[in-house]
């Protein structure tokens, strides 16, 4: 006590300290209160509430019996009625946690599933372009080789010597462009 009265700075640190301490645990039960949702969840909470409220007052009981300097009425709250509370507290904040626990082990199923769900998605989405790719390239290149394959036999034609070919120039890509100059070659060379 005597070094408290030396530094008032230090007494003030530990009052605030001390007051922080008290308040931490009615925050944390705020918490938890403000996260349950379920009528179960709810209902943990009520008797972990009812727990706490419980030691409170008998911690309450036990300091206004120190403050009177009884300490032997003191030592018997401690035995009746703050044992007891610290059991009924510590049972509902047990079953707390393990509703907590089951509510956490559904959540990760239920993402799990969810995972899979959208990994299978993906898988197949990917599956389904690379085969509509393939479909279009096979598409792209029959367009290519056909244009390609006409454009080659009119010059092969015209090479050997065979004049006067009718010419299909009704394409409108380059092949058309290819197959319109060999048909004019083709009538020029006739």
């Amino acid at each position: 006590h005597e070094v408290l009265a030396d530094d008032p700075a230090a007494g003030s640190r530990i009052q605030a300290e001390v007051r922080e301490l008290d308040a931490t645990p009615n925050r944390l039960l705020k918490e938890f209160g403000d996260t349950q949702i379920t009528p179960e969840g709810q209902a943990k909470f009520a008797k972990v509430k009812a727990g706490h409220d419980g030691l409170e007052r008998s911690i309450e009981e036990i300091n206004a019996a120190l403050a009177a300097n009884d300490d032997e009425v003191a030592a018997k709250l401690i035995v009746d009625k703050l044992d007891p509370a610290f059991g009924v507290l510590d049972a509902a904040l047990d079953d707390a946690s393990q509703h907590q626990f089951r509510r956490a082990e559904a959540s990760l199923a239920t993402a799990q599933g969810e995972f899979r769900t959208s990994r299978a998605i993906a898988i197949a989405s990917m599956v389904v372009a690379l085969a509509l790719a393939v479909v279009f390239a096979l598409l792209l290149m029959r367009a290519i080789m056909s244009g390609l394959s006409t454009a080659m036999n009119v010059a092969e034609q015209i090479a050997d010597g065979h004049l006067g070919h009718r010419i299909d120039t009704t394409r409108r890509d380059e092949f058309g462009v290819l197959l319109a100059t060999l048909k004019r070659m083709d009538e020029k060379l006739h």
